[in-house]
Formats: C-alpha cells, structure tokens, sequence
C-alpha cells in the first residue's frame, strides 16, 4: 500500500469520525444557545442569572422542556382543548398559515403517532414500474369504499417516500401478496431513503450479495 493511499484513507477515516461529531456539538450547541433566549419571558427578579453569580448554560432547554410538558399537559383538559380548537380556527382562515401549520401538524402527527397510526413496517414494494423496487412504509389497511370498488381483496395502505424529504412520497394500495416485507426497523428504513441509500442497516444473517449468491447456485466459498 503506498504512502498517499495510506494517508488518504486515514484521512477520509478521521473525516468520517469527526464530521458527524463536530456536526452534533454545533448543533447541541445551537440549541442550548437558542433555549437559553426563553428565559427572557421570566421577570428579570426570577431569572437564574440574578441568583446565581455566573451563567449556567442549559439552563434554558431546561425551561423549554418544562413549558412544553405544562402546556401538554393543560391542553390535555376540556378548557385547553376548546382554547387550542379556537386557535387553530383562526389560523385555518388565514390562507398562506393555513397551509404551513397544517403540513406542520400532520408532520409531526406522521412522526410521534403511535399504534394504528404509525408506520408498521418496511417493505418492497414495484415501483414506479414492473422490475424496480422501491422502499415503503405499511400504514394500516385500506379504505373500505376503494377495497370494496377496486374488487381486488384484501388492501393495505403503503406510502412510498421520496429521497431525501420523507415527507413528501406516495400513498398506494396493493394486495399484501404484491409486497416483499424486510426485517429492518422502521427507524433504519427512514434513514435508508433519507441518505439516498448511503446508510444501510445491518445486514441480518444469510442476506449478503455473496450469501444469497451461494444460496441461489448452490456453490460454496472457494478457498
């Protein structure tokens, strides 16, 4: 091995280990500098800095995290589910809000769902034509009003994002026959086709190129 390729892959290992690195302190950085601007909203008679003779950095996440939980938690009663029906009225009049906190809403309603309403499983599914196959989500069972008009049985929805938005994609009906179920998470599928395909998940045993072409031929590994 020559010196340059030696120095290019250490190189190209060291880059790989401190970008992501580098990456996620500036953004936990950022964060931290951007929550500690909350506890502007406090009197200056409660703010932390007054008490303490130094700044504690955190302080202000800390104080996000509170406020989020209790107005949860407020909003869960009869009075703050009639306060936020109000508020969303008056934003839906508005034209141009009205779209951005709705995709907003259905987004982050997309990504904290739980049960029914989550995505259940990755699977593969020929799209956008016969001998592609492009990754899905199965979101739940079909409609009835379309199984019962498409008079092909059983259905299950399956939205098929687009790379690197999974936000946006394409929500498609089929048979579970037509779908190839994969046994990577939910979690592994979303990076999957955020990266493009460049971050895989690991490969679970005898699903290797070289396994599978065993399996098929029925060779073994030459020595």
């Amino acid at each position: 091995m020559s010196w340059n390729h030696r120095i290019r892959r250490h190189f190209m290992t060291g880059l790989l280990v401190t970008l992501p690195l580098g990456l996620t302190l500036f953004i936990l950085t950022a964060l931290v500098r951007f929550s500690d601007k909350a506890l502007r909203i406090l009197p200056s008679a409660y703010h932390p800095d007054s008490y303490l003779s130094f700044h504690l950095p955190g302080l202000g996440l800390l104080f996000t995290l509170i406020l989020i939980y209790i107005i949860g938690l407020l909003f869960e009663h009869l009075l703050g589910r009639r306060l936020l029906a109000f508020w969303e009225n008056v934003l839906n009049r508005i034209p141009l809000v009205r779209s951005v906190h709705t995709a907003i809403k259905q987004l982050l309603e997309t990504l904290f769902s739980q049960g029914d309403q989550s995505f259940r499983q990755v699977v593969l599914i020929e799209y956008p034509r016969p001998g592609l196959q492009a990754v899905g989500f199965v979101t739940g069972k079909g409609c009835s009003e379309i199984v019962k008009k498409a008079n092909r049985g059983a259905l299950v929805t399956v939205f098929i994002p687009t790379t690197p938005n999974p936000t946006s994609g394409f929500l498609v009906m089929v048979s579970e026959s037509d779908l190839i179920p994969l046994e990577m998470s939910v979690e592994d599928g979303l990076k999957l086709v955020i990266s493009g395909g460049i971050v895989t998940p690991p490969e679970p045993k005898g699903s290797s190129v070289q396994e599978i072409g065993q399996q098929q031929t029925g060779g073994t590994t030459p020595a």
